[in-house]
């Protein structure tokens, strides 16, 4: 890869699963997540944890630009995924220590082996399970964030409202929500792809992108749960990568279509993918594509 770049698109400054670890809650409850729905292959673990070095790094930048780490933050990771970015909170200056979870039990796990730290403790949670969430963090952290995980979740208000019944009066929740991707775009349409749609029958991508361009509506929501929102902006993030086995390793763990397909077919698909995200994407002087990834990214205090 070579690098990322980012682009701050609008600002407007002003004056996120519910919690069921296994050895407290039970079962997560609730609708669907793209993790149940897609039910990805089984080494997706260490397929997604190859993209962590482009998710880590949007998410410490956005860190960078809006937190100011405080001597006893307590904070709460949902989302963790792989773990990575639980482990960097985790070594900064002042951080007490770090509850993180995720709804998946590979992802869990895999974190735990993979980027464990003394401060850190990994849970199995639905970030939607409200009942849960109250019962066992209610007014426990200083600061909360949430990254490239939203756009997995339909109900995002209630976990947004989740996530403000854990924060302590001042604490502060930082966010991002994809919004308008054009891979994404490209991973719904291509299930019409005539070559693939018979392999596709009954599936539907489960991604649920916030409007693209639309912070004003994320602030609004924001502050009807009843937060002050800092900052609601939009940002754009750009990748590019040297070659078609970047490209195909970063798609990977984020097309849960390769499920309905045959292993030896996954190569041909992934290609058949980036041909039709060229068409349209833009190019750099080598004729690689750009990869765009529009965000809604918050920065707010309950």
């Amino acid at each position: 890869m070579k690098r990322i770049m980012l682009g701050l698109m609008f600002c407007s400054p002003m004056h996120y699963m519910a919690f069921s670890p296994q050895n407290c809650v039970g079962e997560c409850r609730g609708g669907q997540t793209w993790w149940e729905q897609g039910k990805m292959f089984t080494d997706l673990t260490d397929s997604y944890s190859s993209t962590q070095p482009i998710q880590q790094e949007i998410a410490v930048m956005l860190m960078h630009q809006n937190f100011e780490w405080q001597e006893g933050d307590t904070v709460l990771d949902v989302g963790c995924g792989t773990g990575e970015i639980s482990k960097y909170v985790a070594q900064q200056d002042g951080v007490k220590s770090v509850e993180a979870f995720d709804v998946s039990p590979d992802m869990v796990r895999h974190a735990r082996k993979n980027s464990p730290h003394e401060k850190v403790a990994y849970h199995i949670a639905d970030a939607r399970d409200e009942l849960a969430m109250k019962l066992v963090w209610e007014e426990s952290f200083t600061k909360a964030v949430c990254f490239n995980v939203l756009h997995w979740i339909e109900e995002k208000e209630r976990v947004i409202r989740n996530v403000f019944s854990t924060l302590k009066h001042g604490g502060e929740f930082l966010f991002s929500v994809s919004a308008g991707v054009p891979a994404m775009t490209v991973a719904r349409g291509i299930i019409e792809y005539p070559k693939w749609k018979d392999a596709f029958a009954g599936f539907s991508y489960p991604v649920w992108e916030w409007p693209k361009g639309d912070a004003i509506g994320m602030q609004k929501l924001l502050e009807d749960v009843g937060f002050e929102v800092i900052t609601c902006v939009n940002q754009v993030f750009t990748v590019k990568f040297e070659s078609d086995q970047e490209e195909k390793m970063f798609l990977r763990p984020l097309l849960s279509h390769l499920e309905h397909i045959p292993a030896h077919l996954h190569d041909e698909f992934l290609m058949d993918f980036i041909y039709v995200f060229y068409t349209f994407a833009p190019k750099d002087e080598n004729q690689r594509a750009i990869w765009e990834f529009p965000f809604v990214v918050a920065h707010v205090r309950k």
